[in-house]
């Protein structure tokens, strides 16, 4: 055929070629557990989990209060593992840590008997406020660091093929260029919560450059691929969403969680591995809502 043709042709294939990608594409959804070990031991529970096709789910076996702290017995970790498995579900064991060396101490035995009765093979951190410098009790920051993967290096010698994440706010210094511990985490989750009323009764508009929907979800990715191996590909990407506080006026909570999701998965510096929501409350838990 005349080369006119064939470049219609060309054009008209690599369309539906774009077209395709768009369609197919389903984003992994993963979830943060954290109702009653009441209710998530129900295996009614993990069956609403399957059907809502999440794939993943984190367990906070330890709380943000100071000290190792849980409510969780290897037996009952034990039997949450089998219901996460029954469904293929991976299970994500999560905890808090502190720059304290008594709290590594302790959550190392804790963690490795945990994450083997329940056949857990993904460790998340997660690093909010517990892990700043102001709670720092080593010399320096450096050293706290540094103590922090001595204490990984002892959870991966006992469980062998062991997956380590970290999970933190979109300003935390570790979603940022200085970062110690992500690089050397296979998966960063980075929160990006776009959500209508945040602290000090801050109440944000749809269209905020910062908070809005989309917009935080841009930011927080801008500066997670400043972050040594993630644009580099060896720490993967996830972004944590919301699953509540999502009704601006003038729009939907559907419409706000779509946009959330649609700047993530599309974002062009880092291909988003999942989504994960906070969290199982507000999904299928205590306050569980219309959308």
């Amino acid at each position: 055929p005349p080369p006119i043709v064939i470049l219609i042709e060309e054009e008209k294939v690599k369309e539906e070629k774009e077209e395709e990608v768009v369609i197919t594409s389903k984003p992994k959804l993963e979830v943060w557990l954290d109702d009653s070990k009441a209710m998530i031991l129900k295996p009614e529970y993990w069956n609403t989990l399957q059907e809502l096709d999440f794939k993943s789910a984190a367990v906070m076996v330890d709380s943000s209060s100071s000290g190792w702290d849980t409510a969780w017995t290897t037996k009952d970790y034990e039997k949450v593992g089998r219901l996460a498995s029954d469904r293929d579900i991976k299970l994500i064991t999560t905890v808090w840590p502190e720059p304290k060396q008594s709290y590594f101490d302790t959550a190392k035995t804790k963690v490795i008997d945990l994450m083997k009765a329940g056949g857990s093979k993904i460790l998340e951190f997660d690093t909010e406020f517990n892990w700043t410098p102001s709670k720092n009790t080593f010399s320096t920051w450096i050293v706290a660091a540094r103590k922090f993967l001595q204490f990984i290096e002892g959870v991966k010698q006992e469980i062998p093929g062991l997956e380590m994440e970290l999970t933190t706010f979109t300003y935390h210094a570790e979603n940022s260029k200085t970062a110690k511990i992500t690089p050397h985490m296979d998966t960063l989750t980075v929160q990006a919560y776009s959500i209508r009323h945040r602290q000090g009764g801050v109440i944000v508009k749809w269209d905020d450059p910062v908070l809005g929907p989309g917009n935080i979800q841009k930011v927080s990715l801008d500066r997670a691929i400043t972050i040594p191996g993630v644009k580099e590909g060896t720490v993967k990407v996830s972004v944590g969403l919301p699953a509540w506080d999502q009704l601006w006026p003038g729009h939907t909570e559907e419409e706000a969680m779509e946009v959330a999701k649609n700047i993530s998965l599309n974002y062009s510096g880092v291909v988003v591995r999942s989504l994960r929501y906070w969290s199982s409350k507000w999904i299928l838990g205590v306050k569980k809502n219309h959308y």
